[in-house]
């Protein structure tokens, strides 16, 4: 087993080397490590002239194509990577955006070796896990475009010089145990596929879903099953076998609507499937009140609803051009949509008993 460890840090000797250091002297008991500080790497900005879109090479040249390759040589990447302004830094964020002919939203993509997990250590020199969760969901998203599944994370707050490092030893220890001997439970999986795409199995457990949450949970009675399906993009988390999260998208005149956005939690305490509520039915026509969207579950977790939006997004846009994307959002979840460069378009209006506002995100929006 291959093991990469990166520094996303433009410091060799600091304290993301140190925890580098610590992580590999754990991992190399079960694996073949190697090191690499993406500042040692001549990696230039990405332009933005999308010629890669076309044809999965960059114009540019220089060492990126080293360091994919050296993520393609390996089964296991950890990316350990210090806050700088509350995200990764300027250098590993360049390395990031020159990886587009690797990215999986493109066709054609140079695609990576399957089966790969990847991993994140996210370190701050404050107090609070606020600015931790943010690099670790910017890393796995990195991640989830090149087909890396994304297979555990760990946050260490505190910490600003590598003698504080020493004192977190069992954390990181703790951490590199569940990468050599991961848990068996199938990561969840994001597919987006046409109707005609879907197999028997997974329209019966995206309905399933819906039910659960729709019809169940909220107990608004409606016909789910409506001809709309037929037309949109499916998109959705599956974790063995069972979809996790769910909207679907479809055309609305001009426009990419969204629709029936759910996830689905587990309680931890007693093992029961708990359903987080994003977004509500309606018998009404597409064009009208059908696209509710408020992820109640999609602020918490750990970032599932997030992905579900970014990947569906991209994935929309991918199928039916770069159009603009327009949701009928729950009041509550205002902030959320924000985040992802949704721009409130109404007032606050009532929508079986919840207030609503209209949002909507640019044609020229990327997130």
């Amino acid at each position: 087993m291959k093991i990469l460890l990166v520094n996303c840090s433009p410091v060799k000797d600091g304290a993301t080397a140190e925890i580098i250091k610590t992580a590999a002297s754990f991992l190399s008991i079960g694996g073949e490590v190697k090191t690499i500080c993406i500042d040692d790497y001549d990696i230039k900005y990405c332009k933005g002239c999308r010629s890669c879109h076309q044809t999965a090479e960059c114009v540019q040249n220089d060492d990126v194509t080293a360091v994919i390759e050296e993520f393609d040589r390996a089964d296991i990447i950890v990316c350990v990577s210090p806050s700088y302004w509350a995200d990764i830094p300027g250098q590993f964020k360049a390395f990031v955006d020159r990886c587009t002919p690797w990215c999986n939203t493109h066709e054609p993509y140079a695609k990576l070796k399957s089966g790969k997990r990847g991993y994140t250590i996210a370190l701050r020199t404050g107090s609070t896990m606020r600015e931790c969760s943010r690099i670790i969901e910017s890393i796995e998203h990195f991640y989830g475009h090149l087909e890396i599944t994304p297979s555990g994370s760990l946050g260490l707050c505190s910490i600003e010089y590598k003698e504080a490092v020493a004192a977190r030893t069992d954390e990181i220890k703790a951490f590199c145990d569940t990468i050599l001997n991961p848990c068996p439970k199938e990561q969840p999986f994001f597919k987006a596929k046409l109707f005609s795409e879907l197999t028997a199995a997974e329209i019966y457990e995206i309905l399933k879903a819906r039910s659960k949450v729709f019809q169940f949970e909220q107990n608004i009675r409606y016909l789910d099953e409506d001809d709309v399906d037929y037309n949109s993009l499916h998109c959705f988390f599956e974790e063995n076998g069972q979809v996790t999260a769910y909207l679907r998208a479809y055309l609305d005149g001009e426009n990419i609507k969204l629709g029936r956005v759910l996830t689905i939690l587990k309680r931890s305490a007693v093992g029961e499937n708990s359903v987080g509520v994003s977004a509500s039915p309606s018998t009404a026509a597409p064009s009208s009140r059908e696209q509710r969207c408020s992820p109640a579950s999609l602020i918490r977790g750990q970032g599932l609803g997030r992905r579900l939006m970014e990947l569906s997004i991209e994935a929309a846009r991918k199928r039916f051009g770069q159009r603009m994307i327009v949701i009928d959002a729950q009041k509550h979840a205002e902030g959320f949509y924000k985040k992802l460069g949704f721009v409130t378009t109404s007032g606050e209006f009532l929508e079986e008993g919840i207030v609503h506002v209209k949002m909507e995100l640019s044609a020229h929006e990327i997130n």
